[in-house]
C-alpha cells in the first residue's frame, strides 16, 4: 500500500493506520468494524479503535481524506448535470450531421432520462381496450391542436433555417 500524507508535506501514516482513516472516512463503518478490517486485533478492539480514532495524526487524516472525497463528489456532480448534457448534444450533433438515426435517437433519449423527463414506451394498440365513439372524436380533437402546434412550429424553424 503506497503511503499517502496526511496532508501534502506531512508525514504520512503507515500501513495499518492508513487503511483505518481510509474506512473511518468513507463514513459506511464504525471505528471498531474499520479498526478490525484495517488488520488489527485485541481483546479490547472497542477501546482499541476508539484510541487510534481520538488521536490527532488520525483525526487529520480522516478530516483531509473526507474532504478529498466531498471534494471529488462535488466534481462529479457538476459533469452529472451540465457537462454530460453538452456531451448528449454534442453527440446528437455528430449523430445528425453524419445520418445517424440511431446514434441521434439514442442521445436523445439518454438526454431525456438525464433530464428527469422520463418517458414510457408506447403500448401495444392490440392491447389497449376500445374506445367508445366520444372518446375518440376527443381524442381527434385533442390530435388536430397538437397537429396546429407542429405546424407552427415547424414554420418557425423553417424561418430559422432559412
Amino acid at each position: 500500500m503506497s503511503e499517502i500524507p496526511i496532508k501534502p508535506g506531512s508525514e504520512p501514516l503507515k500501513g495499518r493506520q492508513e487503511l483505518f482513516c481510509q474506512l473511518m472516512a468513507q463514513n459506511n463503518t464504525s471505528a471498531s468494524d474499520a479498526y478490525r478490517k484495517a488488520g488489527y486485533k485485541g481483546k479490547n478492539v472497542d477501546m482499541l479503535s476508539s484510541r487510534l480514532w481520538v488521536k490527532v495524526r488520525t483525526k487529520a487524516r480522516i478530516v483531509y481524506l473526507k474532504r478529498k472525497i466531498e471534494l471529488k463528489t462535488q466534481k462529479m456532480v457538476l459533469y452529472t448535470r451540465e457537462q454530460a448534457i453538452r456531451d448528449y448534444e454534442r453527440g446528437m450533433r455528430l449523430a445528425k450531421k453524419h445520418g445517424q438515426i440511431g446514434a441521434y435517437c439514442t442521445a436523445v433519449a439518454g438526454k431525456v432520462e438525464l433530464c428527469g423527463l422520463s418517458y414510457q414506451p408506447a403500448q401495444n394498440p392490440a392491447d389497449r381496450p376500445l374506445m367508445t365513439r366520444e372518446e375518440l372524436l376527443e381524442a381527434l380533437a385533442e390530435l388536430d391542436g397538437v397537429s396546429e402546434q407542429a405546424k407552427i412550429i415547424q414554420i418557425q424553424v423553417n424561418k430559422r433555417v432559412g
